[in-house]
C-alpha cells in the first residue's frame, strides 16, 4: 500500500504520487501504518476491513477502554475538498439518526489531515 509518511493517509488507487494535502512523497509500505498507533485518543487494535472511501478499523478508548469502530478516509479522496465535504456531511447525518438497526456515530474528527468517523463497534458476523 501506498502512505503518507507525514500524516499517514493510505492511498488506494495510482492516480497520486505524493499525498495531496503535505505535498510529500508516498511511499510504499507492506503493514498499516496506523494498526498499532494512535489517533487522537484512540488506540488502533486492528483493520476490520476496507470500503470504497476507506479502511474501517477497531479501536480503543485511550481513556474509558470503550471498543469503538473507526472509518478512516482513505487519501485518494481526503485531499479533494467535495469529498471531505461529503464525508462531514455523511458524519452529520448518521449522528443525527436513532434506530435500532442504525450504527451510533460518536466521534468525529480529523488529525494531521486525516479525517475520521468514530462509531459503535458491533460483533457478529458479516454481512
Amino acid at each position: 500500500m501506498r502512505v503518507c509518511p507525514h500524516c499517514r493517509l493510505i492511498y488506494q488507487g495510482p492516480a497520486f504520487e505524493e499525498c495531496g494535502l503535505h505535498e510529500v512523497g508516498l511511499v510504499e509500505r507492506h503493514e498499516d501504518p496506523l494498526v498499532g498507533t494512535s489517533l487522537d485518543r484512540y488506540e488502533i487494535l486492528e483493520m476490520l476491513g476496507s470500503g470504497a472511501m476507506g479502511p474501517v478499523y477497531r479501536a480503543k478508548h485511550a481513556v474509558l477502554g470503550r471498543i469503538v469502530a473507526i472509518k478512516v478516509l482513505s487519501g485518494d479522496y481526503a485531499c479533494e475538498e467535495s469529498f471531505r465535504l461529503r464525508y462531514d456531511r455523511e458524519a452529520q447525518a448518521i449522528a443525527q439518526m436513532r434506530h435500532p438497526n442504525v450504527v451510533t456515530v460518536t466521534d468525529f474528527g480529523a488529525v494531521e489531515g486525516l479525517p475520521f468517523l468514530v462509531m459503535d463497534h458491533l460483533e457478529g458476523r458479516s454481512l
